[in-house]
């Protein structure tokens, strides 16, 4: 499996969009699910986690000896409405004192329909300020009881 989170369109995505004004920039919703297995893709609902803001530029890092299949974490970046079409330089960034977490086995049952299962977990210790396009991995302990990010 692989995913990928929102997204945006500007002008130089494709032949379609080079009318947009040059500073233009609209984000995408919807993560993209794509499983190699079947070689098939699906766009599901991230309204549960951005609501009506999709948010491009932050990190996800997978974790997988968390539930059946693992979970998602989701953290930072930018975020601004679909009918914002400003410059991205003028989006919201994202507090990093709450992160989002995806449960990976949502995406084999009913809970796909509905953008699959997303939960939110504050964050303690020394956070971070807002940022985006940061590198983010995950420190496991030796028996993987606990792991920092």
């Amino acid at each position: 499996m692989s995913f990928y989170l929102n997204g945006q369109v500007d002008s130089g995505s494709s032949s379609q969009t080079r009318d947009l004004d040059s500073s233009a920039s609209i984000f995408q919703p919807g993560m993209l699910v794509i499983n190699h297995d079947t070689q098939t893709a699906k766009n599901i609902s991230t309204d549960a986690v951005v609501g009506k803001k999709p948010r491009i530029r932050g990190a996800m890092q997978y974790v997988v000896a968390t539930g059946n299949k693992g979970m998602i974490v989701l953290i930072g970046g930018i975020e601004k409405t679909v009918s914002d079409t400003r410059d991205r330089v003028l989006s919201e960034l994202v507090p990093m004192d709450r992160v989002h977490i995806f449960d990976v086995s949502s995406v084999y049952d009913d809970r796909l329909a509905t953008g699959g299962s997303w939960y939110e977990q504050p964050v303690t210790g020394d956070i971070p300020e807002r940022r985006v396009d940061f590198c983010l991995m995950k420190a496991t302990i030796d028996d993987s009881s606990s792991a920092n990010m």
